[in-house]
């Protein structure tokens, strides 16, 4: 465990910055590859299908960048968290309509 924190340390730049571009590019595609329309949902629903999973990425992108620029643990928390929270809405609302 401590040779894993060393690495860690050693790379925390390099591996946050590909971490951030993976996780932008995988957003970007989620923008565009959605779950297929169904009218029968509603508003919330269709937005939380739609966007959230796309901005979870995005969030995560920004968590990951925050680490390489040494953001405060406080705002990386808040953004992984609400990442969490949107993926959380997706895949319940990708349930709710299966």
């Amino acid at each position: 465990m401590e040779s894993l924190r060393r690495f860690w340390a050693e790379h925390r730049t390099l591996l946050s910055a590909v971490a951030a571009a993976l996780s932008f590019g995988i957003g970007v595609l989620y923008l565009f590859v959605v779950p297929e329309y169904r009218p029968t949902t509603g508003p919330v629903l269709q937005f939380l299908l739609r966007y959230a999973h796309s901005a979870c990425w995005f969030l995560l992108a920004i968590t990951f960048a925050l680490i390489q620029v040494n953001g405060t643990a406080k705002i990386r928390k808040i953004t992984a968290y609400t990442a969490l929270a949107l993926y959380a809405g997706f895949m319940v609302s990708f349930l709710l309509t299966r």
